[in-house]
């Protein structure tokens, strides 16, 4: 008997199609396995900090004044300042009639970085009032009526602890009994 030849293409198209479906079969697995694109990274995301700062005078051990400035810092940026005052008109010259202008009040400065452990707070805090006149001989001298500039400053860089209050520095007054402290809370924004 011979075969006929209908069966035996029906035999190749039916190899055809299992040779089709096996190697589809086996090239999805091996799809599948290729890696995925990694996903884009994020850019780093910085925290923005409420800076309290609070300044109180202090004599006898009992606050009798206390001033509060509050700023914006955002880790690994620029520095934020803030300045509360005025500028003060000073004669530097009798004969020439120089004046020069000192600035009077209260001015911060503030930069937050990230630190190994945790934030670092970087800030100067400077006070500037205005004293006493001046001590000048002589009734017709001008020099006699310039107010005598008074003040502290502190620098100071602290690991920073959220929402603590933190105090940066004590001054005594050496025109006085008095004494500074400065302190800063540190409170995280949400983003």
């Amino acid at each position: 008997m011979n075969p006929s030849p209908c069966p035996s293409r029906a035999r190749m198209a039916v190899a055809a199609c299992a040779a089709l479906f096996l190697a589809a079969a086996l090239a999805l697995p091996a799809a599948a396995q290729k890696p995925k694109p990694a996903p884009k990274p994020h850019p780093a995301q910085h925290t923005v900090y409420q800076l309290d700062y609070t300044i109180r005078q202090l004599r006898g051990g009992k606050v009798i004044n206390a001033r509060h400035y509050d700023l914006l810092a955002r880790e690994a940026s620029r520095e934020a300042t803030l300045h509360v005052g005025n500028h003060v008109p000073i004669i530097t010259g009798v004969s020439t009639g120089s004046i020069q202008y000192i600035p009077i009040g209260v001015s911060i400065t503030a930069q937050i970085s990230p630190g190994p452990h945790g934030a670092v707070l970087d800030t100067h805090v400077r006070l500037t009032a205005v004293g006493s006149k001046a001590a000048a001989s002589g009734a017709d001298n001008p020099l006699m009526n310039n107010p005598v500039p008074k003040g502290f400053s502190a620098g100071v860089t602290v690991g920073v602890i959220p929402g603590a209050a933190m105090t940066l520095a004590t001054l005594d007054d050496v025109t006085s009994n008095d004494r500074y402290q400065i302190s800063v809370t540190a409170i995280p924004q949400k983003p």
